[in-house]
């Protein structure tokens, strides 16, 4: 969804206008089907994406809760975590997932990342380019 709103910069429409437009779809969404976890994701993304990070960490939490193998549900969450200043809990969360994919070179970095300098002083913390807000 990132790559998508990115590709759009001279449409003159502003990414928040689009994410705004998607968090309101995602939200009638999950009211059909509120234990979705894909949709809790995305749902979770975006409310990232429009600086709404106590939205954003519930339907991440939900995300991770519904289906605890997905991923990129516990990245994306670790990296709304580290936005809040939630840093052992975020590292919880990767380490979580290195549990059950030990070889996962994103999450590796990741952990390097968060035990070295603060995601402030950082490239912005958490990064990845396929699912991080």
């Amino acid at each position: 969804m990132h790559n998508l709103l990115a590709s759009h910069p001279q449409s003159g429409i502003s990414v928040s206008l689009y994410a705004s437009a998607a968090a309101l779809e995602l939200e009638k969404s999950v009211q059909i089907n509120p234990t979705s976890s894909s949709l809790r994701l995305n749902l979770g993304v975006t409310y990232g994406l429009l600086g709404r990070q106590d939205d954003a960490l519930r339907e991440l939490d939900l995300a991770v809760r519904y289906d605890r193998s997905d991923w990129k549900a516990r990245y994306n969450l670790a990296v709304v975590l580290v936005k809040v200043g939630r840093l052992d809990e975020a590292r919880r969360q990767l380490k979580a997932i290195l549990a059950a994919e030990p070889y996962n070179e994103a999450v590796r970095r990741a952990l390097r990342e968060l035990g070295g300098p603060a995601p402030e002083q950082s490239r912005g913390g958490l990064q990845h380019p396929d699912c991080a807000l």
